[in-house]
């Protein structure tokens, strides 16, 4: 949602652990300052999105978008006119081409780590990949949210591309994705443009969902004439059918495997109507996710190009699509395409994806929006397969699915917006704060980047260190919460932040906010005063199976993106300018 809504409200804890932090800072002792290593450095319906909000910190007058809406309502009126032959055969692109951001501009971010020569480093290409056979299905099954691989019939994938014969794109020469900018500018990702957009389809989704005025579909190209063949249909998972689209209809043939890999496939993922949900709520929804993933720019941020209607009212969001599934896929997966034990991940390699993760969500920020569900398996993977070596690549990582994202600030907010509802999320993700009424989106977002970077490191420490180990149960052992011989869980380390009236219902997480390091960052110095020494083993002993100068460096800053108080908690910008992440060579 763009300003999201109550999903999930879980009743707040009488105990508030945030301000039991903020004693605990007064009390505690000044220590040591520690600082780094200095050698390690190398938008009538828009009323209705753009919600009011009594704890308003800076939002748009009712004015302000009246003003708006009039402006749009005077020019936007929805095409509807037979295109000629000649205009019919030639591709109208999706996407407005914006000559004043160019690829080469965008990159001369002055202060970005962009501008960093990253050295080019490989990841072995997982999970099993069998070209031969042509299952993109099996390689694909977890893309895009879909839990659960079933393989489906011919006739299914038949079928589907008959449909796709009579599924149209609702954007026109009118109607087009505008990208924000691939730079750090500040845009927010709800713009003018954006909000016309916003408007526009919302209207034409309405004449055609309710008015059933089908004749504003069939003006544009179909699903099968504007990006080819769908070669699979892969199961029917949360969101409904996902298929897979190969953009070359004249192909026959098996995918070779370089090929796969070195080519442009799409994702299409099917919208399904919530039960009980109406149509405006239904089309509010879609607006939400569409606008939100089709504006953001960033090689770290899956590209989503279409948003489409069947003659059967179905819609669908075609997206480009990354061939390595998701990253929790990619841990639980114990052998590469080779069907070749991977037993070792270095520290490089679990620093380059913490990297990529923290560089797209810094993204999203920057441009006024937080993704509010992040986890393993919204991180998508690209492999980009180089001619030395066919099993190992370059790993790209990219965020998936917006459903739940939010837009905390728009070109009419002076400040952050604030989350009124409860926990929104995936439970082991979710941040202390959130139980407890408003919240901000942001500091959420840098707490289950935490998680993240927790659960990595601790994956590796026990199912990754030695090379000489053989794990084939990986996703058992992962889902089944095995423990470690300290009884600690190998995976998540805890269930819940939730807290109840002497700390927290979570036995584990309760031992951690109890003995987790106390610390305050100059992010100007890079020095560290230290006001509680950690004693929490997990993360205490997380990096000390293989020596590296990194390690301290590595479990403070873990401590910090777990503050429990989320006003201590490091923000993006802060995780990548430190010494430990300025230190880092990166896929890119």
């Amino acid at each position: 949602m763009l300003f999201k809504k109550k999903e999930k409200t879980v009743s707040p804890s009488p105990s508030p652990p945030i301000a039991q932090a903020h004693s605990d800072l007064k009390r505690v002792n000044s220590g040591q300052s520690i600082k780094s290593n200095e050698s390690i450095k190398s938008k009538h319906k828009l009323k209705s999105i753009f919600k009011s909000n009594k704890h308003d910190h800076g939002s748009a007058s009712e004015g302000d978008i009246d003003q708006i809406t009039n402006n749009i309502d005077s020019k936007l009126e929805i095409v509807n006119e037979q295109p000629t032959s000649d205009e019919f055969n030639k591709r109208i692109s999706t996407i407005v081409e914006n000559d004043q951001f160019s690829e080469s501009e965008s990159e001369f971010e002055t202060g970005s780590e962009d501008d960093e020569i990253e050295y080019d480093h490989l990841h072995p290409v997982k999970p099993k990949f069998i070209p031969n056979e042509h299952e993109l299905a099996t390689h694909l099954s977890t893309i895009m949210g879909y839990c659960g691989f079933k393989k489906e019939s011919q006739h299914v994938t038949e079928l589907a591309n008959e449909e796709s014969k009579k599924t149209y794109s609702l954007l026109d020469k009118v109607n087009k994705i505008h990208k924000i900018p691939k730079a750090n500018t500040g845009d927010s990702v709800i713009e003018d443009y954006q909000v016309e957009l916003i408007q526009n389809l919302s209207s034409k989704m309405e004449k055609i969902l309710e008015k059933k005025k089908l004749d504003l579909l069939k003006n544009e190209k179909s699903l099968y004439q504007r990006y080819g063949i769908i070669r699979n249909v892969i199961g029917r998972g949360s969101y409904g059918l996902i298929k897979i689209i190969d953009p070359d209809s004249d192909s026959s043939h098996p995918l070779q495997l370089n090929k796969f890999y070195n080519k442009t496939l799409y994702v299409v993922k099917e919208l399904p109507k919530k039960k009980d949900e109406n149509n405006s709520k239904f089309i509010e929804r879609i607006m939400s996710e569409f606008v939100i993933s089709s504006s953001l720019n960033n090689k770290h941020i899956v590209e989503t190009v279409d948003l489409m209607c069947s003659l059967d009212y179905k819609i669908n969001q075609v997206m480009i699509c990354s061939q390595g599934g998701n990253l929790f896929s990619y841990l639980t997966t114990g052998v590469n395409i080779k069907d070749q034990c991977v037993s070792y991940m270095s520290f490089d390699e679990i620093d380059c994806f913490i990297k990529q993760i923290a560089k797209g969500l810094k993204y999203m920020h920057n441009h006024g929006v937080s993704h509010c569900d992040l986890k393993l398996e919204n991180i998508l993977i690209t492999y980009e397969l180089t001619n030395e070596n066919r099993y190992k690549a370059k790993t790209v990582l990219k965020l998936s699915d917006f459903g739940k994202s939010f837009v905390f600030k728009t070109k009419f907010d002076d400040k952050e917006q604030y989350i009124q509802s409860g926990p929104i999320g995936t439970e082991p993700y979710i941040a202390p704060e959130e139980y407890l009424g408003d919240h901000s989106s942001v500091k959420k977002d840098i707490w289950a980047l935490g998680i993240i970077v927790l659960v990595l490191y601790n994956i590796r420490r026990h199912y990754y260190s030695k090379k000489d180990q053989t794990y084939t149960d990986l996703e058992h052992r992962f889902t089944q919460k095995i423990t470690d011989s300290q009884g600690y869980v190998t995976g998540y380390l805890w269930k819940s932040t939730e807290s109840k009236s002497n700390g927290y219902k979570d036995k584990v997480f309760n031992e951690y906010s109890q003995k987790r390091m106390i610390a305050n960052y100059d992010t100007k110095t890079k020095e560290w005063l230290i006001k509680r020494k950690g004693s929490f083993p997990p993360i205490e002993e997380i990096c000390q199976d293989e020596d590296d100068e990194l390690n301290e460096l590595r479990i403070m800053i873990l401590y910090k993106v777990l503050d429990i108080d989320p006003f201590k908690r490091m923000n993006c910008k802060e995780f990548l300018e430190s010494d430990w992440m300025e230190s880092i060579d990166a896929c890119s």
